[in-house]
């Protein structure tokens, strides 16, 4: 083969690249990093779920004899499929030396950041809608973005940011156009974007051409017609055939195929036709799923029989809600239906309507009906190995009533929990055919032929529908097997009567007519007070600034750990884990591991030369398991290697020989077993419970109950030890914890401190996930860069992120509570019971924080709560975002919904009557002062309309049957600072220059949160000086030592006053000189105070409350202040499938004097979305063996852009200084993720109703999270 032939060809931001024998396993996202250096593209999840790794590809379409251009996951795509692409990244669209492109622009103004990890892929879909359509509809804007995860800001602000390429759009940042308009720099609205490279003739060339690329012992060819598809696929035993390969990356990168010969079809013109033709729609098997949705729209759009025939518009629905954009721009019709994944979205329309696969073969073409034997089994599909599926002919019946649903865990960009496609053809009001197709009922797809023969003669109407239920049922429950997922059978039964609402002549028309996945598109309004128009230009304090970096994110330019560059000599350090959840190591095989190329060495508990012992509270937690594991993924040793391939190869060939010990998997279990942690836990308790329960009115008792929680962090933890002179180590690290990492690797290694320098720049989401398990980077980081002497880097992948960091503590409430016939609660007793995983962590932390919050914002007269830290075999559970806070809220508004189904009082009285008053005393002994809560409910009632709302939903509730309608207000109490002084005290440097610029360090760490912006903010007030003038450019433990934990929404409070205190200490020095100069400018006045030798270098501490918690006594004030909310939401179910919409909530929440009302509405915003995916759609289940049922964002389903309110309102309450923080502002991080917890009410309130409706009593217990299939189960 010569050189030429064995070259791939591609353009890479207008720069042709070349690459020799290139491996098929590559991926374009490895090369994209690690070849070039483009690192904008990020790697979130390397299971093309996320978005962050989004680029935008360009090829010659001959079918349109015209450039073509889409976007892609660069994680799952294979870099050989790209010859003759041109590849655009981020950087490629606008960079902070050239520019940054509009849509980059807004995206920073119209604060669309926080973190920023996502921001690049963010931008990448922007652009590529930008560039395929040049008016995108707003719902085309949200289905553009269903690919793109964000964890940070809630969505609403990135579609502000990009609402202006959409028709019908004013061209302004819509409902934070004031935002917008403080802005330094004007925007240009136009988002035109243009290429400055001309590759179009060039890519036509390499397109239309045969490619073949050999690499050690794997063949990629790409054929051009289906002569050469069938010849090759005959000649060469065992060759695979791919489309757009998505699939089959995953084995690749595994290492699970290794050797082979790949044919792509990507570009055999035979297999790419989409024609119709005499009532047959014939799609090529190498069509995209994306086209073939797009193509529908267009019949749909543009032709009356189209828009008429409910064929095309099934086929197009079950495309539109099969996956991202990113996905379907790769993904084929011909490669889904050979994968037979049995959660496929189009098997059951495909058989509803007698599809039928055309087969080519060295012995001609047949067609194979698409039916239950075209699937020999889930994952097996029953064509022979040489078959090659050309293209699929599906009937386009004009006059049948064909209907496609599917419910998932969210709405968009997920498998099916199950699905199913109706067929039925009428002459005159009588059913001549029927076909009923399902889909995950039972292990593929199935039809229910009984049932469709039954239809066959009869009327549709609820005569009919009556006589056939059973029947359907009998047969479901046979297809499903011995599975008998009761769920999905409620499915399945949902979906039939759905489409029968919608084709019966006697249906309830109401719930057919608002029986859509269509909700809308989502807005906002934002509501919060001005600055004084007297306040100076240079003080930003109070204004709406966008977050500092925000240019370096979103063109990719930022730099986080994982995007360092390698040093010279590095070793890359992959964790080698436990396959079991509790069991004695027996021995450890390395034989094979050590024949991988690449491998440098081993390295267990032996390597640690101080103590294999860590913890916070407790020392019962080790980086390395020696003789004993104690949870499944719970790392034994690591391998050391010269590159990630290698050490990932390696890793997984460690044979580990293991002992079973008993395990201890759910917090049931460890109740039960009386597996509890020995710490001493007093319970806090007012007045007498027990005595007063007989002067109640209503008396019961109850269970309540959440599991685990991901903190789905859009940067996986990563950590790079660098080993300098004299036993120094330096280490950058994912961490909001420096000192604690510090101290970890200082006693792992026998170092002192002040060798170990922790640096972090930035990290990309937290969510107290980065607090103490980054031990798991650092720890094997650093031991392996100090006894080799080597850089070392240790970044996890999401699998091993997902399975070893911990997450949300589950816990289990026992309550027993009394209520007077007014609604007023009278005495609550609550035994709380927490898992803390397999070592303590912070759970003692949560358990106090829990038992000083489960009062929630109410009076309790008798209260009494104990709580009870329990141990499993399940990785450690950590902080997550308003960790205690935010259970002890659900626990009281949970048990107060309890109650609302027993009183006769609405749930809004009981709430608003059990409101603490200004100087009322919790049952933890705090006065309550500065209660703004009231106000703040009070404001809610009015910014929702509330009354009016109420009686809306119950109009809407009495003329539906099967959707209904739920509405819930709530306030929420929040703490503010840590329970121990020592704790509540931040460090700070600033420095002076002589050309006036000001660098400030302090020992906080930047995660989205906006720390860095609001401390420049704060300095620029107390110099004097604008906010241009002032730069962060890293946390280190070298600069500002012992730093206390970036968390609890203290960051502001403690590291802004400490700012503010150096930055007094200056202008204490400065000012008897600008009192002597008073027209002197700043610059002149620090060049003159260096001339009389004033110290332009400042350090500053914090000292922040007064407050102290003596726990053994139960003495003292634990927290500085709180910070108050309401919250109202308004939801809509379906009662037949599970699926819910928030259709709108309002929040007002009282954030003192706010700093920056940009950044902190986004921080309520990004908080709610994420409190509502706990409340919903996060859901983890232990398994058996002690695996998680997740294991990246594929399976757990955090909230996207559809899943947010279709109208979101935040207003910040006016006039409430708080004089415990710094600016009378107030931390607001995390409260506004307890007000997500009226989404779980509103829930409730709707599926009461639904039972009351239908005759049933109220369900009397449910958990949290609502999904489909728990709301469905609860609905009757």
């Amino acid at each position: 083969m010569d050189k030429e032939e064995n070259t791939l060809q591609f353009y890479v931001n207008g720069v042709k690249k070349e690459i020799a024998s290139p491996h098929p396993s590559t991926t374009l996202l490895k090369y994209l990093r690690n070849e070039l250096g483009l690192t904008g593209t990020k790697n979130g999840c390397d299971q093309g779920g996320c978005g962050v790794c989004t680029v935008m590809v360009s090829w010659w379409d001959p079918t349109k004899d015209a450039i073509q251009t889409k976007n892609i996951n660069a994680c799952i795509t294979l870099i050989c499929y790209l010859h003759g692409f041109a590849i655009t990244t981020v950087e490629g669209v606008g960079s902070q030396r050239n520019g940054l492109h509009p849509i980059q622009e807004r995206l920073v103004s119209c604060h669309g950041i926080q973190c920023g990890y996502c921001s690049p892929g963010m931008v990448m879909s922007a652009v590529t809608l930008s560039k395929t359509d040049s008016e995108p509809s707003l719902e085309r804007l949200e289905q553009a973005l269903e690919g793109n995860l964000c964890r940070c800001t809630g969505y609403r602000s990135i579609l502000e940011s990009f609402k202006p390429l959409c028709k019908a759009s004013g061209g302004k940042c819509g409902d934070i156009e004031d935002i917008c308009e403080l802005r330094t720099s004007k925007v240009n609205t136009g988002l035109e974007f243009t290429d400055d490279w001309d590759v179009s003739s060039d890519l036509k060339t390499l397109g239309s051409n045969t490619a073949r690329f050999v690499s050690r012992d794997m063949i990629w060819i790409r054929p051009t017609s289906l002569q050469e598809v069938v010849r090759l696929m005959r000649d060469i035993p065992g060759a695979r055939l791919i489309m757009g390969a998505t699939a089959m990356s995953y084995g690749l990168k595994k290492g699970h195929l290794t050797e082979g010969t790949l044919i792509c079809c990507s570009h055999v013109q035979e297999m790419k036709v989409f024609t119709v033709k005499n009532d047959v729609l014939e799609v090529g098997a190498a069509v995209e799923l994306s086209t073939i949705e797009k193509r529908l729209n267009e019949i749909i759009a543009v032709d009356e029989s189209g828009r008429q025939n409910t064929c095309f518009q099934a086929l197009r629905d079950s495309v539109r809600w099969l996956g991202s954009d990113q996905v379907k721009n790769t993904g084929t019709i011909g490669g889904h239906l050979a994968v037979c994944d049995p959660r496929s979205d189009l098997y059951p329309v495909l058989m509803a309507l007698g599809a039928k696969a055309v087969i080519a073969s060295e012995d001609g073409q047949l067609e194979v009906s698409i039916n239950e034997d075209f699937i020999s089994g889930p994952w097996k599909s029953s064509l022979k190995r040489s078959d090659v599926m050309v293209t699929i002919r599906i009937p386009t019946p004009k006059n049948n009533k064909i209907f496609y649903y599917k419910q998932g865990k969210r709405k968009s960009f997920d498998y099916a929990l199950a699905n199913a496609c109706f067929n039925i053809a009428l002459t005159e009001e009588t059913v001549a055919s029927a076909s009923l197709c399902f889909g995950q009922i039972g292990q593929i797809s199935r039809s229910a032929p009984n049932t469709a023969k039954l239809l066959v003669g009869k009327k549709l109407n609820a005569t009919t529908f009556g006589n056939i239920q059973d029947v359907l049922t009998d047969e479901l429950r046979r297809l499903q097997g011995e599975s008998g997922n009761k769920n999905k059978l409620q499915l399945a039964q949902g979906f039939f009567r759905k489409f029968w609402n919608h084709i019966a002549v006697d249906a309830n028309k109401a719930d057919a007519e608002a029986d859509s996945r269509v909700w809308g598109t989502s807005k906002g309004t934002q509501v919060w007070e001005a600055p004084s128009p007297t306040q100076p230009d240079h003080d930003a304090v109070g204004k709406p600034i966008h977050i500092v970096g925000g240019p370096s994110l979103v063109t990719g330019n930022a730099t986080f750990v994982g995007d360092m560059p390698r040093q010279q000599g590095e070793v890359w350090v992959e964790l080698v884990c436990s396959t079991k959840a509790h069991a004695k190591i027996l021995s450890i095989d390395m034989t094979d591991a050590r024949k991988v190329p690449g491998f440098v060495d081993y390295m267990d508990s032996s390597w640690i030369p101080g103590k294999n012992e860590i913890g916070i509270a407790l020392k019962d937690d080790v980086l390395f398991a020696n003789t004993e594991v104690n949870f499944y993924g719970q790392p034994v040793g690591a391998i050391l290697a010269d590159t990630e391939e290698a050490g990932k190869r390696a890793a997984a060939l460690v044979r580990i020989e293991y002992k079973d010990l008993p395990a201890i998997l759910t917090l049931e279990d460890a109740i039960s077993q009386e597996s509890f942690i020995p710490m001493n836990y007093k319970p806090v308790q007012c007045g007498d419970p027990d005595r007063e329960f007989e002067n109640c009115d209503v008396v019961r008792e109850g269970v309540i109950k959440s599991g685990h929680l991901e903190h789905m962090y859009m940067e996986p933890n990563a950590s790079i030890a660098i080993p300098h002179e004299d036993r120094e180590l330096e280490v950058f690290v994912t961490t909001q914890m420096q000192q604690f990492c510090q101290k970890t690797i200082m006693e792992l290694l026998n170092i002192p401190a002040n060798r170990v320098t922790l640096r972090t720049k930035r990290i990309g989401g937290a969510f107290g996930g980065k607090n103490s398990r980054p031990l798991y980077v650092c720890g094997p980081a650093a031991v392996a860069a100090y006894r080799t002497g080597r850089a070392a880097r240790c970044i996890l992948d999401r699998y091993t992120d997902f399975m070893i960091t911990g997450k949300r503590n589950p816990f289990l409430v026992e309550y027993k509570a009394g209520f007077k016939k007014n609604g007023k609660i009278h005495a609550i007793k609550l035994k709380v019971y927490v898992d803390a995983g397999y070592s303590a962590d912070v759970t003692v932390g949560i358990i106090n924080k829990i038992m000083f919050h489960a009062d929630g914002c109410y009076k309790i007269p008798n209260y009494r709560i104990e709580g009870h830290v329990c141990r499993t075999h399940t990785a450690s559970n950590t902080t997550f975002r308003a960790f205690g806070t935010s259970e002890g809220a659900y626990i009281i508004e949970s048990l107060i919904a309890d109650f609302e189904i027993l009183l006769t009082v609405s749930p809004e009285q009981i709430r608003s009557t059990n409101l603490y008053k200004e100087g009322d005393t919790t049952h933890y002994n705090t006065v309550v002062t500065n209660f703004t809560a009231e106000k703040c409910w009070n404001e809610c009632m009015v910014l929702s309309n509330f009354t009016k709302k109420k009686e809306q939903v119950q109009k809407f509730n009495e003329s539906h049957e099967s959707r209904k309608r739920g509405l819930a207000i709530m306030p929420c109490k929040c703490s503010i600072s840590y329970p121990n002084r020592s704790s509540n005290q931040g460090c700070a440097l600033v420095n002076v220059y002589l050309d006036g610029s000001v660098l400030i360090a302090h020992g906080g760490i930047e995660m989205g949160q906006g720390l860095y912006t609001k401390t420049i903010q704060i300095a620029s007030r107390a110099l004097g000086v604008p906010v241009d003038n002032i730069h962060i450019s890293e946390t280190g433990t070298n600069i500002t030592p012992n730093p206390v934990p970036t968390a609890a929404s203290v960051g502001t409070d403690l590291f802004g006053e400490a700012v503010l205190n150096a930055c007094t200490t200056l202008r204490e020095r400065l000012d008897p000189l600008q009192d002597k100069n008073t027209e002197m400018c700043w610059t002149d006045l620090v060049q003159k105070a260096f001339s009389e030798r004033i110290n332009l270098s400042a350090t500053g501490l914090s000292r922040v409350g007064t407050n102290h918690r003596d726990f053994e006594k139960q003495e003292g004030e634990p927290f500085n202040y709180y910070t108050y909310g309401a919250g109202c939401s308004l939801v809509e179910i379906d009662c037949l499938t599970g699926e819910h919409q928030v259709l709108s909530a309002d929040i007002v929440m009282d954030v003192g004097k706010s700093l920056n009302p940009g950044i902190d509405i986004g921080q309520i915003e990004g908080a709610f979305v994420q409190g509502y995916g706990w409340m919903t759609s996060e859901e983890i289940k232990v398994k058996p063996d002690g695996r998680y049922n997740v294991s990246g964002p594929v399976e757990y389903k955090i909230p996207n852009v559809k899943d947010i309110p279709r109208e979101i309102k935040v207003s910040l309450l006016k006039d409430c200084p708080n004089e415990r923080a710094v600016y009378s502002s107030k931390g607001i991080g995390e409260p506004p993720l307890l007000l997500s917890i009226s989404v779980y009410l509103a829930l409730r309130d709707a599926i009461t109703t639904a039972r009351r409706d239908a005759g049933l009593p109220p369900v009397t217990r449910l958990d949290v999270p609502l999904t489909a299939e728990v709301i469905r189960s609860a609905c009757p």
